[in-house]
């Protein structure tokens, strides 16, 4: 994701040797270099701005519950607090236009 563009939510570009798939959360397509064809996948969920993600993680963690069993999760508390931090240090990196070091720095 990023700021300062003329479009507004996320894209996603990933290059390889032999395609790439470009999207926006809302469609991804995945283009095939070798034989030129193109293939269009709908992700979008109604009300959701994370393409589906969002109730992805709430029906995972219901089952999770309801199996008892935390293997089911796709995201764990460690790891959405984590990657909330990264967000707040690199928000104050760019405010102060320092590096800011992860951890108990």
């Amino acid at each position: 994701m990023e700021a300062f563009t003329s479009y507004e939510g996320r894209r996603t570009r990933l290059m390889g040797s032999m395609g790439d798939i470009v999207g926006d959360m809302e469609t991804f397509t995945l283009t095939d270099f070798r034989t030129g064809k193109s293939t269009v996948y709908d992700s979008a969920v109604a009300g959701d701005m994370h393409g589906g993600g969002d109730w992805r993680l709430v029906r995972d963690w219901l089952q999770a519950i309801v199996q008892h069993d935390a293997s089911l999760l796709t995201s764990t508390i460690d790891a959405s607090i984590e990657s909330h931090l990264m967000g707040f240090k690199a928000e104050k990196s760019r405010a102060t236009n320092r590096i800011e070091q992860m951890g108990g720095s």
